[in-house]
């Protein structure tokens, strides 16, 4: 089932996603990091303007991963 939005497109979401994961700390990094990591490389690169592939879209799927492993980790901790 595909989502539809009123007034806002999922590019200008992810762009969104991406602003706020830029100057993000602790939690809300996380959170966002974890949302992004469900992205493809070709999507991912697309909203941070990197080239696929590239030393800059692996470094960013690396942290992404990680702190969607994080988010997992915490949750799993606390029995979500």
């Amino acid at each position: 089932m595909a989502l539809t939005f009123d007034h806002s497109t999922v590019t200008q979401l992810r762009q969104r996603a991406r602003q706020r994961y830029l100057t993000a700390t602790g939690r809300e990094a996380v959170r966002i990091g974890a949302a992004l990591s469900t992205l493809t490389n070709v999507q991912l690169a697309t909203v941070f303007g990197l080239a696929n592939p590239s030393a800059q879209l692996t470094a960013l799927r690396q942290r992404v991963d990680q702190q969607a492993q994080r988010k997992a980790d915490v949750l799993a901790e606390v029995g979500q």
